[in-house]
């Protein structure tokens, strides 16, 4: 579901500290988009475990599967948004193993841009970043 580029009340599986970065990332950057995403599942999530009943495999499906935080639909990119109090290193990688695996669940034929939203950056994870062409946005 493509949620409008405003503050919400709730955003769907965001942490309270997540929701408090996003919200502030949207009042700072939320002009540049068309609307945001929330909770995108990608990659494949492993067998669920024996003896699991029929009737709880799509939820146990959803509970294992990698979840981007926010996905910024722009006219002519997509950005895949993780939002981190702190940027460290193994964030970084986190957010490149999403771009890889967004580009293969969902094909966009748009532009892709990792952006990790963080009131934070350590100096090691702006390394990484430049190394993996992904955007830190510092937020208040």
């Amino acid at each position: 579901m493509l949620y409008p580029p405003e503050p919400l009340p709730k955003y769907p599986h965001l942490k309270p500290s997540e929701a408090e970065l996003m919200t502030e990332y949207i009042l700072l950057y939320g002009k540049e988009y068309k609307g945001f995403e929330y909770d995108v599942l990608v990659g494949t999530p492993p067998e669920p475990p024996p003896g699991i009943g029929k009737e709880f495999v799509r939820d146990w499906e959803y509970l294992a599967s990698l979840k981007i935080d926010a996905v910024g639909h722009k006219e002519e990119e997509i950005h895949i948004i993780e939002l981190k109090e702190t940027a460290r290193p193994q964030d970084i990688m986190q957010l490149a193993t999403y771009l890889v695996l967004y580009k293969d669940k969902y094909k966009p034929t748009k532009r892709i841009r990792g952006i990790l939203a963080t009131r934070f950056a350590r100096p090691d994870a702006r390394m990484l970043a430049d190394k993996f062409l992904i955007e830190i946005r510092l937020v208040p």
